[in-house]
């Protein structure tokens, strides 16, 4: 949401702002209390694949590999629409670290 509508829940304690430097000036707010459907799925990816299963990964991404991880491949081919990366999400051109996340 932009900067501006956010912060009248700056002084809440109900709400968590996340702020970084952006040129569209928006900010992510999340809350543990508003009475609806919980988040039950965050990904932070460079390009998500199509297949949910998959995992994409960055050529510049450090990562450390857990061992559900090494069970997974990367992104390929998906059969439905033969699309490797999924189109409907575009960069943001926000960046986070997942300590922040």
């Amino acid at each position: 949401m932009p900067r501006s509508e956010a912060q009248s829940m700056a002084n809440d304690p109900n709400f968590k702002i996340l702020e970084w430097d952006s040129e569209d000036d928006l900010v992510v707010v999340f809350t543990k209390t508003a009475d609806s459907l919980p988040i039950t799925g965050f990904k932070v990816e460079d390009k998500p694949c199509m297949d949910p299963t998959r995992l994409s990964y960055s050529e510049a991404q450090v990562f450390y590999p857990l061992e559900d991880d090494a069970t997974r491949s990367v992104c390929n081919l998906e059969d439905n629409t033969s699309l490797v990366h999924d189109p409907r999400y575009t960069k943001s051109g926000f960046s986070v670290d997942e300590f922040t996340v």
